[in-house]
Parts: structure tokens; sequence; C-alpha cells
């Protein structure tokens, strides 16, 4: 299994959480981030996203570059379990890379236990993690790439 993990844009901070806005700075890093995927190894086969706004506006900038639909849920919202996203992860079943677009928390911890079992990382914002693994499962993801805005 190839997968990418993304935090969002950076978002305005003068809204309901789930409501807010990429910024302009924020829509540029997201597209900066797209065009570097499109030019490496690394472009995905299918969009999964958290459903809160700023999400959804990162997950659509990448994925009108790579004309992809983006499915949205629930557990990619920043206070899931990343376990419990594991065990949906498990039954994605092609080999093609695919990408999730999330929030701090969730995606530094997906992304530790993924690779060390436990723990967090800092993510910033339009960053972009790629693993390879046999099967979805803590430990077992190894880090090949990373984008920066």
């Amino acid at each position: 299994m190839k997968l990418m993990i993304m935090r969002h844009g950076e978002a305005g901070a003068h809204a309901v959480d789930a409501q807010r806005c990429l910024t302009s700075r924020g829509q540029a890093e997201c597209q900066r981030v797209a065009g570097q995927m499109a030019k490496s190894s690394w472009k995905p086969a299918a969009v999964w996203s958290s459903p809160l706004v700023r999400a959804q506006q990162t997950a659509n900038i990448v994925a009108a570059g790579f004309g992809l639909d983006i499915k949205s849920f629930g557990s990619l919202v920043p206070e899931s379990d990343p376990l419990a996203l594991i065990e949906t992860l498990q039954q994605y079943a092609s080999a093609e890379p695919l990408l999730l677009v999330s929030h701090m928390p969730l995606v530094g911890e997906l992304f530790a236990i993924l690779v060390d079992g436990r723990g967090s990382y800092g993510f910033s914002t339009s960053q972009v993690v790629c693993l390879e693994m046999d099967i979805a499962a803590a430990g077992c993801g190894e880090f090949r790439h990373r984008f920066l805005p």
C-alpha cells in the first residue's frame, strides 16, 4: 500500500473550527504541493478528506490537478482515533497511492504509529508524507518521501 498523509493548508482563525477556510497563502501552499506531486512518482489515485471546510478546500485543490473525486470521511476529523483509521485503511485494496487530507493532531499521530508504532510528529500546513507498507498496521510503514510548501 502507498499512503500519502497531508495536513490541510493554512486556514484563517476567525470562524467556528469546522468552518475555517483556507487563507490565500494556504491556497498557494496547496497549489505548490500539488505541483510537486505532479512532477513526482507520488501521484494520488484516490483522495479521502475530512469533512471540515479547510480540509475539503485543500483536497479540492489537489484532486483537481489529477482529475480525482474526493470521498469525505468523518474518521479524518482532528480528534479521530488513529487506530480506528488504520482499521479503515486495511480495507483499501488498491496498490495505487491514497491521499488522506486531515488535521493535527491526527496526521502526526497516524504517521508516527504507522512508522514507529507510537508517538506523534509535527506537520506544517500543506505538508505531505509518503509511506509504503505491505499492510496498514502499527510500525509497518516505511517513510519514502515528503512534500513541503
